[in-house]
């Protein structure tokens, strides 16, 4: 999905996926990432974010851009220790896997859809271990 708002439309793309199909959503801003996460998690779409990758822009001397690569971010929504049982109080996290921050031309998340159930989804290992704790 390249759209501005793509929660508005989504539930009608996660419906029609196969269970363990893939969702591609590209977004200019990491919290835009972040903020479909958030709206997935809300609405208990049956989602697991599997990657981010940013993908940078790299300017030439004749001034055309050049997408070279990708690298990986880490974007969760976790309940912090402090406040283990809350579930109000979740936080995003967002940071590059590796190396320093660099401009980038956007960012790709790849979500998977699975089977819907009574149960959330975990949106990564951290938040599943401390909720086995």
């Amino acid at each position: 999905l390249d759209l501005p708002s793509a929660h508005e439309n989504a539930e009608q793309v996660i419906r029609a996926l196969c269970p363990n199909g893939l969702l591609v959503l590209f977004k200019p801003s990491i919290s835009q990432v972040a903020d479909f996460q958030a709206w997935a998690l809300r609405t208990h779409q049956p989602l697991r974010l599997e990657k981010v990758l940013e993908l940078p822009i790299a300017t030439t001397t004749d001034g055309v851009h050049d997408a070279a690569g990708g690298r990986q971010w880490d974007v969760k929504t976790v309940v912090p220790k402090e406040h283990q049982g809350d579930e109000s109080k979740r936080v995003q996290i967002m940071r590059p896997k590796v190396g320093d921050r660099i401009a980038g031309g956007g960012f790709v998340a790849v979500f998977r859809r699975w089977p819907v159930s009574d149960t959330p989804v975990h949106q990564d290992a951290e938040t599943e271990t401390q909720e086995s704790e």
